[in-house]
């Protein structure tokens, strides 16, 4: 028996799986708005959660792949080879708050720039470009299987000899993309001047490479490789003292 098609789309298991095929922003705005009943599917079916990164993958020993709708409008964060990613300089304020940033002044459904100068962060029309804390890219997970664990490394550079820092940062539930961006804010507020996102933890001799004046001492690299075996992914920061900006 041939199922007619309004037949198969009524059916909650066949559309399920034909939804899973769909690319992740169709899912995300425009599948959603069909009808109330493709909008329950979308926002319950477990496998199209996972799909749409909002959900944990069961599976956690395959590969690592990273979110692409996130690496599509963040393209420094999600740069194999380490994009470096410069930060604006400004006095005690949030650089995306400023009343003259681009993005006030921007139509809907024009890419939305969070920054005067931040050519990285395209949004397209319907994902959201919004600063609202319920914004969907804000709950997506950067990768699946998820990062549970964030490595992170701060180089602080003064008049004096340069210091190290190096912690792990656990997210039981996965890292998600508003975590991971709000960590760039807080830095916005400090002396970090850029940051550097590894996807890749394995490649010590490289990473050792971001080191900043000079050879890392023995126990700087021991907590280093540490660091290294314990976290998903890595990023690293570096500091300058706030006495030596120019404000």
């Amino acid at each position: 028996m041939v199922l007619s098609t309004d037949a198969v789309l009524s059916t909650p298991e066949l559309l399920d799986e034909i939804l899973c095929q769909v690319d992740m922003r169709t899912l995300l705005v425009a599948a959603q708005l069909v009808n109330h009943d493709w909008h329950n599917l979308i926002t319950q079916s477990p496998l199209i959660q996972r799909i749409l990164h909002l959900q944990p993958a069961q599976n956690t020993t395959c590969e690592r792949m990273q979110n692409p709708l996130l690496a599509e409008l963040f393209p420094p964060w999600f740069n194999k080879d380490g994009a470096f990613m410069q930060m604006a300089i400004v006095s005690n304020s949030d650089v995306f708050a400023r009343e003259d940033a681009t993005w006030h002044r921007m139509q809907p459904g024009i890419g939305c720039n969070l920054a005067s100068d931040a050519t990285w962060h395209r949004m397209q029309p319907g994902i959201g470009c919004n600063l609202a804390s319920d914004a969907t890219w804000h709950r997506m997970l950067v990768a699946q299987p998820p990062v549970f664990r964030l490595g992170i490394w701060k180089q602080m550079h003064a008049m004096s000899q340069p210091e190290h820092q190096f912690e792990v940062l656990e997210f039981p539930n996965g890292l998600r993309m508003g975590e991971f961006y709000n960590i760039r804010q807080k830095w916005l507020a400090q002396t970090v001047s850029g940051c550097r996102v590894f996807w890749d933890t394995t490649d010590a001799e490289q990473i050792k490479q971001e080191r900043r004046g000079g050879q890392l001492e023995i126990l700087q690299t021991q907590e280093l490789l540490c660091m290294l075996e314990k976290a998903d992914i890595m990023i690293s920061c570096f500091m300058t003292d706030p006495y030596l900006r120019r404000v």
